[in-house]
């Protein structure tokens, strides 16, 4: 539906700060927020949301910037009612996500697979919407200067969702292992990371299409470029 186009996947990385929002306004682009990352834009195409005790804090704030939302799985549906209600114009979506196929990494251009990472899943989503390149915003997969690869909003609305001592214990800090690519081991991280070079190994036909924008990302994976050559090009 958007062949032609690029897409920018946006995460909730230390580094969304330093994506300038006027690349919403380029017609070329199809901006895809994930959760709270939408809270940096004043506008944007797709609201991808993941998780329903977290979006529940602030998703009126970002369900209203958005001209498309797309919940990512049934524990979303009170959520989507609640939309369908607020916003009757906006065009939403829920998918049955299939957790049988949450370990296929492979991107079809006709299929919606669950994936386990948020990321990965939106980029799939573009994939399947014919969007290309596909360039990838704030996902930092990194830790810079002991702190946590999340902003510091998307980190207060996830401490402040009641699963905080679960939050803790999913996103606990370890001591370096010298064995890993060059992040500190955090099991949430090294689980993303394990999915993206999952994607890498088992689709070919991505390698020149996903392009990393992220400044500080550990993602060794995919070519990087710079954000801000997307804003009028």
């Amino acid at each position: 539906m958007h062949e032609g186009r690029r897409g920018i996947i946006c995460g909730a990385g230390t580094s969304l700060s330093s994506v300038p929002k006027e690349i919403a306004d380029n017609p070329q682009n199809v901006l895809i927020c994930i959760n709270s990352s939408g809270l940096h834009f004043d506008h944007y195409d797709y609201l991808f949301i993941t998780d329903v005790v977290y979006a529940m804090t602030y998703w009126e704030d970002v369900c209203e910037r958005a001209d498309n939302i797309v919940m990512a799985y049934l524990g979303l549906t009170n959520l989507y009612d609640k939309c369908k209600l607020k916003y009757p114009g906006k065009n939403i979506y829920l998918m049955d996500r299939r957790y049988d196929d949450q370990t296929n990494f492979a991107f079809t251009d006709d299929r919606l697979l669950c994936g386990l990472d948020a990321c990965h899943s939106a980029t799939q989503l573009a994939w399947v919407m014919g969007l290309r390149p596909i360039v990838l915003c704030g996902i930092d997969l990194c830790w810079v200067d002991g702190k946590r690869y999340f902003n510091d909003r998307a980190f207060d609305v996830k401490k402040g969702s009641g699963l905080e001592g679960l939050f803790d214990e999913i996103h606990t800090s370890y001591k370096r292992n010298e064995n890993q690519i060059g992040y500190e081991s955090d099991l949430a991280l090294i689980n993303s990371m394990n999915i993206w070079h999952q994607i890498w190994e088992k689709n070919p036909s991505v390698h020149d299409k996903i392009f990393n924008a992220s400044p500080i990302s550990k993602l060794p994976y995919f070519q990087k470029v710079d954000i801000s050559s997307y804003i009028c090009k």
